[in-house]
């Protein structure tokens, strides 16, 4: 494997900063359109090569592939899979509030777990995590592919309609100061 620079790390996440940024509004187009479970679905196929493209790519320019994807497959599922659960009939505000919150936790317990276990399965095998991640990628599609999808939601969606909402979010943002903090920080961290 190829250890990164500091210079590298930071164009890594750059350009899957700008990649997830450019890919949210067209995925969440596709998902309102095809639906969300097939959204969710090939978001979460996309997810899952990317750790196999981390540990067989060796190089740069494949970990700079890796992060285009990553952001790709992430904007995939963002939005689409909390909308499919919300949309629910059969899943009330409280419940979904609860599933939020669980999601939350169960990802960040997540993140402290694999960075532990992470370390020490590189150890035993150093493709070992990297299988993991894209096993668990695979448990995911399977799940998504059990739930329920409402469909009530798909519209005729036309390239002019999300121009307008984009450009009506973005004088909301604005025009809003504290959003505009909060963005400011985000585009700093």
């Amino acid at each position: 494997t190829q250890a990164l620079t500091p210079f590298q790390v930071g164009i890594y996440f750059s350009v899957y900063s700008i990649a997830k940024v450019l890919a949210e509004v067209p995925t969440g187009a596709f998902g309102d359109k095809y639906g969300r479970k097939l959204s969710t679905l090939i978001g979460s196929v996309i997810v899952a090569t990317v750790p196999l493209i981390f540990y067989l790519g060796h190089s740069f320019p494949a970990y700079l592939v890796a992060a285009v994807l990553f952001a790709i497959g992430g904007a995939f599922i963002s939005g689409s899979l909390d909308a499919m659960v919300y949309d629910d009939p059969e899943v009330s505000k409280e419940s979904y509030r609860q599933v939020a919150w669980l999601e939350i936790t169960f990802y960040q317990a997540g993140l402290i777990t694999s960075t532990a276990l992470g370390g020490f399965m590189y150890q035993l095998y150093p493709g070992l995590p990297f299988m993991a991640e894209a096993l668990a990628g695979a448990v995911v599609f399977l799940l998504v592919l059990v739930m329920k999808d409402a469909t009530h939601y798909k519209k005729d969606i036309t390239k002019e309609s999300y121009i307008k909402y984009f450009g009506t979010g973005l004088k909301h943002l604005l025009a809003t100061a504290h959003l505009k903090i909060v963005v400011l920080v985000g585009v700093l961290v």
